[in-house]
Parts: structure tokens; C-alpha cells; sequence
């Protein structure tokens, strides 16, 4: 009877849905959704056009016009400003579209391989063996090196903190689903390169919305096409954009010199750390009140994250096109919170009480972005990243 009593001043959830469905109504007849509802399926994608080798790339814009020429037909200026920076993808590019090498060959791919894997190690070896006999340059993490002594020469590294962006043509990932988020976490401030993604579970049945279902070992024949454009002219190498989250932290009492902004590709989970108190967090969306959570924490996750976390806590699968944040109450304490879809338009924020009874601890992409301890009146701001995956298919 305690317990029910201590819930009786949960908003009814009907009542809290309604209201931020009016909210958001209001926010999108000035956003990008507006774009996408008034087209619907007449939406076509459009082609990623550029030079390589940390070049300029264009972006295709929301039109019926496809892009051409070396700096694109009919682009407009605020795209032209957001190009000079890179691989960038507008906002409103979401879901699919494809990508246009020109005729020529990506020069310089980084390779991000899967930890202590004597499988991926092996396939490792005889890519970056492949890659120099094509005259492209390999790129692997500094940890790498000394695993791969017969192939040092041919390889080039970086330093950690080293700013990557737009210094390499393709990314490549061996391992599993977690792999790409660990890519991903390399680009922090910045556009990530197409990105192609083997795995090394070949016994596992092809996942739903997961990443690949492509074999490590038969990397050759589906690189082909994408290293060697000009050899398969009429090959389309199709990408899908997956959506990241920026997390800003915003301190009661700021630290001289901490990160406080993250792209997060699978979820930032809010948790209540070592301690064994309930965690207490307030969770905002559009400024306006949703509830007061308790229990052992609250995730926030993308699509390609909702088969991940989110869903081990109960939380939906979205498939990776449909632009969402998902908010997944992890062992609720309330009858009335249950997880949540929004639009990824919305800005949802997560702040500590002052009457917490613990710290709570930010996990980021499972931890693969670090992770950061919160205090009282300590808050998460979450909202759509301006720079998606993409995953080439």
C-alpha cells in the first residue's frame, strides 16, 4: 500500500502524452518534418557527390533534382557554407541515400577492428595486405600496431585526441554491433566517413536492424565495388544515414576543462552507478515536465541503439529510418512510465534533483565514450546530431 501510495502523484500518462504531442505539433510546422509530411512519398534520394581525400563533398538536398557537376546544380548557399567542412549531411537528409566516387578511388581508409579477437586479427592482416597492393592507404588504431609487426610499413596511425576529420575517404569496421559505436566515438565534433561494417559471427541467423550480416571473411568481393568504383560503373553504392544524438552536460558548477558535448550512435544511459539508492531523475521534454523517474536509471537512445540497451530494458525496435529518440525507463519504479518514441526534432533533457540520495553515473555508446559522473542540479541535454553514419549497404 506504501508503495502504490508513493505513486499517486504520477501524471496520467494519456493526459502527459497528449500534451507533448501538441508541443511538438507546434515546434514542426517551422522544422524539417514539415518538409518531409508535405512531400511524403515523393521524396527521391539524392546523390553524395564530391572529391576525396578530405575534399569537399556534397550533400543531396530534399528535391527531385538530383545534384551534378563538380560543385553540384541548384545547392543552396547554407549547404554550399556547410560542405567547405567536409562529409557533412544536412539535418533533414534522413533513411537513404547513395553515394557518387566520381570514377575515382578512396585513397585513404581507416580501419577500426575488434579488440582482442584472433579471428578479426587474421582477416585484419590480409586486408591491410590487399589494401597496399591497391595503392590505398591504411590507416589503424595506435593499440594495433604491434599485433600486425609484419605489415608495420605499410600502415599509418594517429595520435589519441587527434582531430580525424576529413582525413580519411571510407571507414571500415571488423567486430561486432558494438564496433561502429566505437568508430563512431573517434569522430566526436565531426561528419564520420562512409562507413562499411563486417562481422565475425558468421553462425548467428542476419539481424533485423543490425548492422551487417556480411561475413568478415568475404570482405574482397563487397569492397570491390566501393574501392574500385570505375571498374563497376553502374553500381549504386547506396547509404544509410544513421541517426546520432549530441549530448550536452550542463553543470551546476562547471569543471575547468571537462568534455561537455558527445555524438552518441547508440544511447546515453543515466544510471544510479555503484550505489544501491534509487536513482531520481527529472526528464523534460520541450522544457515542459514528463515525470520524475524512479529506479535504476533512464536511456535514451537512437534507432540503431533501440536493439541494443534499450531493448534488454523493454524498450521498442525502430527501424533505422524512421528519425526518433527513444526514452526507456531502465526498472522503473511508476506504473505510468513506460518507454516513449519522439521525433528527432524535440530536445529532451535529463536533470538531477537535489533530493537524489545518489550520484548518478552517464554511460555513453556502453561506455565506448567515456562515462561522467552527475550531481545535484547537473543536467543532460539531448538532442538530433548533424552528423548521422553513413553506412554504405
Amino acid at each position: 500500500g506504501g508503495s502504490a501510495g508513493g505513486r499517486s502523484g504520477d501524471a496520467d500518462p494519456n493526459d502527459v502524452a497528449e500534451q507533448v504531442l501538441q508541443r511538438m505539433r507546434q515546434k514542426m510546422r517551422s522544422s524539417w518534418l514539415t518538409v518531409f509530411e508535405s512531400r511524403g512519398a515523393s521524396i527521391q534520394p539524392e546523390p553524395i557527390l564530391g572529391d576525396l581525400a578530405a575534399q569537399t563533398v556534397l550533400v543531396g538536398t530534399v528535391s527531385s533534382a538530383p545534384l551534378s557537376g563538380e560543385h553540384g546544380a541548384g545547392e543552396s548557399q547554407e549547404l554550399r557554407r556547410e560542405c567547405a567542412s567536409g562529409f557533412t549531411i544536412p539535418q533533414a537528409t534522413v533513411g537513404s541515400t547513395w553515394l557518387d566516387w566520381k570514377g575515382q578511388r578512396p585513397r585513404s581508409v581507416l580501419v577500426v577492428a575488434k579488440p582482442l579477437s584472433e579471428q578479426v586479427l587474421s582477416v585484419l592482416n590480409q586486408l591491410v595486405s590487399w589494401l597496399d597492393s591497391l595503392q590505398i592507404k591504411a590507416v589503424v588504431e595506435p593499440h594495433v600496431i604491434p599485433r600486425l609487426a609484419d605489415y608495420e610499413h605499410l600502415l599509418l596511425t594517429f595520435s589519441q585526441g587527434e582531430v580525424l576529420s576529413g582525413k580519411f575517404d571510407l571507414l571500415i569496421c571488423l567486430g561486432d554491433d558494438s564496433t561502429p559505436a566505437r568508430a563512431a566515438s573517434l569522430f566526436q565534433y565531426s561528419a564520420i566517413p562512409p562507413t562499411v561494417v563486417f562481422d565475425d559471427c558468421q553462425s548467428r541467423q542476419a539481424p533485423i536492424f543490425g548492422f551487417t550480416s556480411v561475413p568478415m571473411e568475404e570482405y574482397m568481393q563487397h569492397l570491390f565495388p566501393v574501392l574500385l568504383p570505375d571498374r563497376h560503373p553502374d553500381h549504386r553504392l547506396e547509404l544509410s544515414l544513421r541517426q546520432r544524438l549530441q549530448v550536452t552536460l550542463q553543470r551546476e558548477v562547471p569543471i575547468p576543462g571537462e568534455h561537455t558535448s558527445f555524438h552518441v550512435l547508440n544511447e546515453v544511459f543515466v544510471h544510479r552507478g555503484a550505489s544501491g539508492s534509487l536513482c531520481k531523475l527529472e526528464v523534460l521534454v520541450e522544457g515542459e515536465m514528463v515525470t520524475l523517474a524512479q529506479g535504476d536509471g533512464v536511456l535514451i537512445a537512437t534507432p540503431t541503439g533501440s536493439t541494443a540497451r534499450s531493448l534488454s530494458s523493454g524498450g521498442s525496435m525502430i527501424h533505422p529510418n524512421v528519425p526518433s529518440i527513444l526514452i526507456t525507463p531502465v526498472c522503473p519504479h511508476s506504473l505510468s512510465f513506460r518507454p516513449i518514441v519522439l521525433p528527432q526534432s524535440v530536445e529532451v533533457l535529463v536533470r538531477v534533483p537535489a533530493s537524489t540520495r545518489c550520484q548518478p553515473t552517464v554511460g555513453i555508446d556502453a561506455e565506448h565514450g567515456g562515462t561522467v559522473q552527475l550531481n545535484p542540479g547537473d543536467a543532460l541535454q539531448i538532442t538530433g546530431s548533424r552528423y548521422p553514419m553513413p553506412l554504405i549497404r
